[in-house]
């Protein structure tokens, strides 16, 4: 892909007009604070001398303090918060994006980039362009218009003290820069080693149990330690520029208090600058070093949020290969596969695959592990397209309909029992407009009322975090109820009865038979007990079908399926 600009992000927010009016609004208070703070000096300098002239200070100076005392506080609230709202308007909105983009994209695009990296530009990365960058911006703002001020407010209370200033800081801080100059990649170092670290405590709680039980604790500490480590010693580097840096600020205070009391002084004596305008020129000073000396935070600052925008822009920039259909599909009555063929990185996963299945019938595939039977059913819903080959949906091909409808057609059940953390209930709606009794009756179908009303809660029992409170069984059975709650025409159970007894599996496809008559059905089992009425049986091995036929065809024709079925028959007995 075309690496392409990352600030083409950005350009919805420097030109919709919501964004407009609240970095203007924002930007104008932050320059007023900016601008009180290049007045104070001089009114101090004022009272300073008119003191020094009448022993009184005037009242008006007090309203003055006043109005400043109310202002100030209040324009720096107004300040932050306008520009608090921009950044989380502004995160909410890439976020949005970048959800709304990956979610179009097919299911190739997910595996290759890993969900991890996407989880990452979504939620870290974000944070860093809506808070490291707004906050750089803010800073640049706030930067040069106190660096232009002190710079114009010194010149106009003595040019030649202001010169000897403003050649000596920038040189100062020049040196100072470059002597920490390859220090400040350590701000980098800091967030990778960060990352590992969040993984590392991340992946020893997600498998807190396979650690103990592989008894690899002192492994795992280990790997902490080492990081934990590096993450201490960073720490301490970055101390360490600190440590260098505030004494580095403070020795040129001194040398510009030096030069200001040498000739300062010598100006107050030759009667061109008063004792008022020495002290506002130290106020001066500061506001002069500070940005200066910040810049190179700033920058580091920068780099950051420029990677991460980077970042963000590779996904929003991607094309998007998915292309939907145009036809609209109210029922599945058939399905053709011909020659289908699923290449990856140069091997054929899937190969040359021939399929059929008429309607209201019961399709059965088998075989080991990794032979690709999962990847072929992903198929069905277009997650994955074909390398070659192709399938037909009631005479037509796949791609000319809609991916909603097809998808709407489809209850899938998926190997893995994914569960939220919410209710059983919700599970099973899973976050579609879908009335209660469709979800009591799917619930009954699964075989999973009984058991419902058996917990105190009763539906409404919180499942846990990926259905911990819950046995293997329950959770496909609430899987089950969760693919026929919305009236699919094809039921496709992925290997999802494996961890239910011989009774409870019986029930619930009776119940199918019983409800939905008009449905069809692909299962994936190892269980021979559990296809023996498929109206065809589809035998996959390493990627192609190896033999297929009913159950009594494939104990006559298939060596492989008569030892399997042999083999689970004296198992049961």
């Amino acid at each position: 892909m075309q690496k392409k600009n990352p600030f083409k992000v950005l350009k919805k927010y420097a030109t919709t007009k919501e964004y407009i009016l609240l970095f203007v609004g924002s930007f104008l208070f932050l320059v007023l604070l900016n601008l009180q703070n290049l007045a104070i000096p001089k009114i101090i300098s004022s009272v300073i001398n008119e003191y020094q002239q009448t022993l009184q200070i005037p009242t008006f100076f007090y309203y003055i303090v006043g109005a400043l005392a109310i202002f100030s506080p209040a324009a720096s609230l107004i300040q932050n918060y306008l520009f608090a709202i921009l950044g989380e308007k502004i995160g909410t909105d890439l976020r949005n994006r970048l959800i709304s983009k990956v979610l179009k994209q097919d299911y190739n695009y997910l595996v290759k980039e890993k969900s991890s990296k996407i989880l990452t530009v979504i939620l870290s990365d974000v944070n860093y362009v809506k808070s490291s960058f707004i906050q750089a911006i803010a800073f640049a703002i706030t930067g040069s218009v106190l660096l232009i001020g002190s710079i114009i407010m010194m010149f106009s209370l003595n040019a030649k003290l202001a010169t000897y200033v403003v050649i000596a800081v920038p040189t100062f801080v020049a040196i100072l820069v470059l002597v920490l100059k390859n220090r400040f990649k350590i701000f980098k170092e800091i967030q990778k080693v960060r990352d590992t670290l969040n993984k590392v405590i991340n992946e020893n709680i997600k498998a807190s149990m396979l650690v103990r039980v592989f008894v690899s604790e002192k492994t795992e500490i280990k790997k902490f330690k080492k990081q934990n480590m590096l993450s201490r010693n960073l720490g301490i580097d970055v101390t360490k520029i600190f440590a260098l840096v505030i004494p580095a600020i403070s020795a040129l205070f001194y040398i510009c208090s030096l030069l200001i009391i040498q000739i300062g002084g010598q100006e107050a004596i030759a009667g061109r600058l008063q004792i008022g305008d020495i002290s506002a020129f130290n106020l001066y000073v500061l506001i002069f070093v500070l940005p200066l000396v910040s810049l190179s935070f700033m920058a580091t600052m920068l780099a950051q949020s420029m990677a991460s925008l980077q970042r963000i822009s590779e996904v929003l920039d991607r094309d998007i290969e998915f292309k939907d259909g145009k036809e609209p599909l109210e029922r599945i009555n058939d399905i053709h596969i011909k020659k289908l063929t699923f290449e990856d990185d140069g091997v054929n996963i899937l190969e040359n695959i021939n399929f059929d299945l008429e309607k209201e019938h019961k399709i059965g595939i088998m075989g080991l592990t990794g032979s690709g039977k999962t990847l072929f059913l992903k198929h069905f819903l277009r997650a994955v397209e074909p390398t070659d080959g192709e399938i037909f949906i009631n005479g037509k091909d796949i791609k000319e309909y809609k991916s909603y409808d097809l998808r709407k057609e489809i209850g899938f059940c998926f190997q893995e029992n994914f569960l939220i953390n919410e209710t059983i209930y919700e599970n099973i709606r899973f976050g579609r407009d879908i009335e209660e009794k469709d979800v009591l009756k799917a619930a009954k179908i699964a075989d999973l009322d009984e058991f419902a009303k058996k917990l105190e809660k009763g539906y409404k029992t919180i499942a846990g975090e990926k259905g911990n409170n819950l046995s293997g069984g329950q959770k496909q059975r609430i899987m089950i109820a969760r693919a026929l709650v919305d009236h699919p025409s094809l039921l496709i159970l992925d290997d999802i009865t494996s961890r239910l007894d011989a009774n409870t599996e019986g029930r619930v496809f009776e119940n199918i038979k019983k409800n939905y008559p008009n449905i069809s059905m692909i299962l994936v089992s190892q269980k021979i007990s559990s296809l023996k009425d498929c109206n065809k049986i589809y035998i996959f091995d390493e990627g192609k079908i190896s033999e297929s036929g009913t159950h009594d065809e494939l104990l006559k024709t298939s060596s492989l399926y008569r030892e399997i079925e042999l083999t689970q028959s004296n198992y049961d007995e």
